[in-house]
């Protein structure tokens, strides 16, 4: 069994022990240009090398970068679906709102014109019945007078009894209009007999 340490272990001791370990790099003619122009650029082969270390940390830890970044891009898209699903709601609420309210504001007008009818009809009702009431009264009252002047039966001087109303004849003449006793006939006042004249009505 091996106990050689693994590469990140053996890294992982030399930094707890502060050690720094050389390396010997072997490269091929056609990779010594880039070597050297990356030491034109760093200054020295060793910051060249570390460089190019950082670099490959960087690039291994980038598509962990990438993920977050496009983990964040799926989150706000999300949020902006929703947003606009809560901001679509809201808006057929406020149209529903305003729909009842009209169909409400329409109601109590139509309650309205309906409470003002029939408060209308209700005083109208009241004047006829004001107006029936009055007209009873009258009637009442002429009734009361014209009972003063009802008789029974009227005396026919022509045959000496008493008439009653189903016997009586109305007829006009110049002066309006007068009652006889349709059994005794129309007979006016004479010399030599009794008339049969009952009554006489101006017109």
């Amino acid at each position: 069994m091996s106990i050689t340490p693994e590469p990140r272990q053996r890294t992982a001791l030399a930094r707890a022990n502060g050690l720094r370990r050389r390396v010997i790099l072997e490269l091929s003619a056609e990779q010594l240009p880039l070597l050297e122009a990356a030491e034109d650029r760093h200054g020295t082969k060793r910051a060249a090398l570390l460089a190019g270390l950082e670099a490959e940390a960087k690039a291994a830890e980038t598509p962990t970068a990438s993920k977050a970044k496009d983990e964040n891009a799926r989150a706000k898209k999300r949020a902006e679906t929703e947003a606009a699903k809560e901001k679509k709601a809201c808006e057929a609420l406020k149209a529903e709102l305003a729909s009842a309210q009209k169909a409400l504001a329409k109601s109590e007008r139509e309650l309205a014109r309906a409470m003002k009818g029939a408060a209308d009809a209700g005083e109208g009702w009241n004047a006829e019945r004001v107006e029936l009431i009055e007209g009873l009264e009258d009637r009442d009252e002429e009734v009361a007078e014209l009972r003063e002047l009802v008789v029974d039966q009227i005396y026919c001087g022509r045959c000496g009894c008493w008439v009653p109303a189903e016997e009586w004849t109305w007829e006009e003449n110049e002066e309006g209009s007068y009652a006889y006793h349709h059994p005794c006939g129309d007979h006016g006042p004479s010399m030599i007999s009794a008339s049969s004249w009952l009554a006489h009505r101006e017109p």
